[in-house]
């Protein structure tokens, strides 16, 4: 096991990594701590398992979980939470049984045909288990964009997800010739080659992100982990946690140098300390008591999480705003 510093800490709210990220049988694989498309394996980092003094979040990938039942149920024993990644065929017995269902979280993976194949494999065992199951959806160029998202996200809720991370895909420029030469070879596609090569890649991931937060909201699935949870962390701590830390991001993304998502980030990581389940905060009306939350953060976490009034309804509204179609 290792330490890990994810591309994308605010989606991935992540410490450490048990095993290495295996190549699936179509010989492609999706790295969550980089978002980017593994070809070929990287180097070894299985190692002996050594559980922490204390309870972290451990990302591991079912293949790596099912040859590794042993170090999963020591991690399991010392109060850490898992997020296992469905890269094949699992079930819940494939898994040591947690002493509760939510310090186990599974997604699955769907990444855009022009970039994979990855098969997006079955998640409805898991959720009639009673664990959260959610599709992190990669990010990528694909035209027309929003029917590219719209099936991305069919695929998802399809597949038994109940929630969705949207992480944009770190794509390297030999990777980006590799498949526009594959799929169009001499002929090319102007309209294509623009996006792809000619487009500002920030602005291209800020729009394939709001187009797929938009269909998401459409089809009813919750954005952002939900879970795992600790020995020191209920699942109810870390969602909300999480939630904030999706918005932090977003207000980066909207404001730029400008932005209050630190404000945002502050709070949730001082949440995320804490451990305490921010609805019996609010209920005590305690909530200030955990640093960072002055009164505007106050006030977008209570209608954040209650998806509804100010300030998030106007931030929602903005964020919309920007969806186009490609």
């Amino acid at each position: 096991m290792r330490r890990v510093e994810p591309t994308y800490p605010d989606l991935f709210p992540l410490t450490h990594q048990l095993g290495s990220v295996p190549l699936g049988p179509s010989g492609v694989s999706l790295d969550l701590v980089g978002m980017r498309l593994l070809r070929q394996p990287l180097p070894g980092a299985d190692g002996d398992t050594y559980v922490p003094k204390r309870p972290v979040r451990v990302l591991v990938y079912g293949a790596v979980a099912k040859s590794r039942r042993r170090a999963v149920e020591r991690l399991m024993e010392g109060g850490c939470g898992l997020l296992v990644v469905a890269d094949e065929p699992l079930l819940p017995e494939d898994l040591p049984s947690p002493f509760v269902s939510d310090q186990l979280t599974v997604v699955n993976l769907w990444v855009p045909s022009f970039w994979g194949p990855l098969p997006t494999q079955a998640l409805h065992p898991f959720r009639e288990a009673g664990f959260p199951v959610g599709t992190v959806v990669a990010l990528a160029p694909q035209l027309p964009i929003q029917e590219c998202m719209a099936e991305g996200l069919a695929t998802a809720r399809s597949s038994g997800a109940q929630f969705v991370v949207l992480a944009p895909l770190s794509l390297s420029g030999e990777e980006r010739h590799f498949a526009y030469d594959r799929a169009f070879g001499e002929e090319g596609n102007s309209h294509f080659e623009d996006l792809l090569f000619h487009s500002d890649p920030v602005d291209v991931a800020r729009t394939l992100e709001i187009n797929a937060s938009a269909i998401a909201a459409a089809m009813g699935l919750r954005e952002g982990l939900p879970g795992p949870s600790t020995a020191l962390c209920k699942a109810s701590c870390f969602a909300a946690a999480a939630s904030l830390l999706v918005w932090a991001r977003r207000l980066d993304l909207m404001d730029g140098v400008a932005s209050s998502g630190w404000r945002l980030r502050r709070a949730a990581q001082a949440l995320l300390v804490a451990g305490r389940d921010p609805a019996e905060l609010m209920e005590e009306d305690n909530l200030r008591l955990v640093p960072g939350f002055d009164a505007w953060v106050e006030a977008f976490a209570r209608s954040l999480w209650a998806r509804s009034g100010e300030p998030f309804a106007s931030l929602w509204m903005r964020w919309l705003s920007g969806a186009r179609g490609g």
